[in-house]
């Protein structure tokens, strides 16, 4: 009999049923690239490795993409406008202006955030086996939300995935 997720229960999303999500997408996308597959689905049995025994709870897979890929680290100069590669050493104003106090190129590393766009979310509010329900909906929401493409092969790189689990 399975367990259904209370709310003092220690279940939580794990970044390895991430993990797991785009290994059962990538398999379903480019079958060749495991060796183990199960023969009704084509998904690799490992599942269990990523999720806890005999578990129930509502869930929802949510793929995001980056529409390119995120920028370079690049230092800008506060003078000049003028946007170059970042070297190695992060200097920020107030480093510089502490330790340069005669250098009027005041410079700071900056990383935009990358931007991501929902690229696919199907889940369940009903309790189901975590072992089951999580390659389910990897691949549902990947591949049949209504709302979108379907997520091909080459966009994997771009995107990133996230498991809510309502618990």
């Amino acid at each position: 009999m399975a367990m259904v997720a209370k709310e003092d229960d220690d279940i939580a999303a794990t970044a390895q049923m991430c993990t797991y999500c785009f290994d059962v997408l990538l398999q379903k996308l480019h079958p060749s690239t495991t060796e183990e597959s199960n023969a009704d689905d084509g998904i690799t049995s490992t599942s269990s490795q990523y999720t806890p025994p005999n578990v129930k709870c509502p869930l929802f897979v949510t793929w995001e993409k980056c529409p390119r890929p995120p920028p370079l680290l690049s230092k800008v100069s506060s003078s000049s406008g003028i946007t170059t590669p970042a070297s190695s050493s992060i200097i920020t104003d107030d480093e510089t202006s502490t330790h340069n106090n005669n250098d009027t190129n005041n410079t700071t590393n900056t990383t935009p955030a990358p931007i991501y766009e929902l690229r696919g979310c199907i889940g369940t509010l009903a309790p189901r086996h975590l072992q089951h329900a999580l390659s389910e909906f990897a691949i549902t929401s990947a591949l049949h939300d209504q709302r979108f493409d379907p997520i091909s092969l080459h966009e994997l790189p771009l995107l990133r995935v996230g498991v809510s689990l309502l618990v």
